[in-house]
């Protein structure tokens, strides 16, 4: 395909990629999930210049595909391969960089600004959300990065689900692994704390035996049980865990087999590992990702 990109064709490509680097979106491998090197040179080659490639992005649709293709593809931006149109080259783009892309997309379209080739300054950490941040700080045996990754993207996500699950609020979640073997995860709360009362919703009470087993189940937990004005059964009941570091400790100590932690960590976690919150003291990689968990970037959210 590069025979058919022209000199000034190139030099876009060399402006995209520097763009997508200074912004964070720039890379394949699994730890940044970003565009490629050639899926820029895809973009321009389809797009024609820099600047057509930002007007399309600013615009783009979930799902809309760039390029033509006989099959259809399930992902959140669609860029067909020119050398094989039934390779989707999107499907490996994270929907946090295609989102991100086209919010910076529209602002750079408005104020076309120098700055948006310029690395980002230092960020002041906010303490006040700093402190409903929880990381598990661990090491792991040296493997590659894409296989460290992968495990340890797998393991926030499960993690994430099971807090969830527990009634704790996570509204974002990170994995980064950093110094050759050390690793951490880390998760943004709304709270660290949470109601000692959870209430139990039930199938409505016409559903029958459905409705008997739910009662059986939960009576002798129950601090209250009632109907809801749409016939369902609400149970009130005790929670295990009302603090977020309590239960992501005990979780990963004593029920790593049900934590959702692939295998290939399990013995990584079970050598040690430590949970800080934002505010304590964190090594450098760490203080950038959660610097990037909470903090707005500017560059997409800018209303100037």
């Amino acid at each position: 395909m590069s025979e058919k990109l022209t000199g000034s064709m190139k030099d876009d490509i060399r402006v995209l990629k520097c763009f997508l680097k200074i912004n964070g979106m720039y890379g394949a491998e699994i730890a940044k999930q970003g565009f490629s090197g050639y899926v820029c040179e895809v973009l321009i080659y389809y797009l024609g210049s820099f600047e057509n490639v930002l007007k399309k992005i600013s615009k783009l649709q979930n799902n809309e595909m760039i390029g033509e293709s006989p099959r259809k593809f399930e992902s959140p931006i669609v860029i067909i391969d020119p050398i094989d149109r039934n390779r989707n080259l999107g499907a490996a783009i994270s929907i946090q960089n295609v989102t991100n892309f086209i919010l910076i997309a529209r602002n750079f379209l408005k104020k076309n600004s120098i700055s948006y080739f310029k690395e980002k300054s230092k960020i002041k950490i906010p303490v006040e959300i700093a402190k409903n941040l929880l990381i598990v700080n661990f090491t792991y045996k040296k493997r590659s990065d894409d296989i460290v990754y992968g495990q340890i993207k797998r393991a926030s996500s499960s993690i994430e689900s099971q807090m969830i699950n527990e009634g704790f609020n996570v509204l974002r979640n990170d994995a980064i692994a950093y110094d050759e073997t050390k690793a951490s995860l880390l998760f943004l709360l709304e709270s660290l704390t949470i109601s000692k009362n959870e209430i139990r919703t039930g199938p409505d009470v016409f559903s029958g035996e459905f409705a008997t087993k739910f009662i059986n189940i939960n009576s002798k937990k129950s601090k209250l049980m009632w109907t809801d004005k749409e016939g369902k059964l609400q149970s009130l009941q005790t929670r295990r865990y009302e603090n977020a570091k309590t239960y992501l400790n005990d979780l990963i100590k004593n029920h790593i087999g049900q934590s959702g932690i692939p295998k290939g960590l399990r013995n990584d976690f079970k050598k040690g590992f430590k949970i800080t919150s934002g505010k304590d003291k964190q090594s450098k990689s760490v203080k950038k990702s959660i610097s990037k968990l909470i903090t707005t970037d500017d560059t997409a959210f800018s209303t100037n």
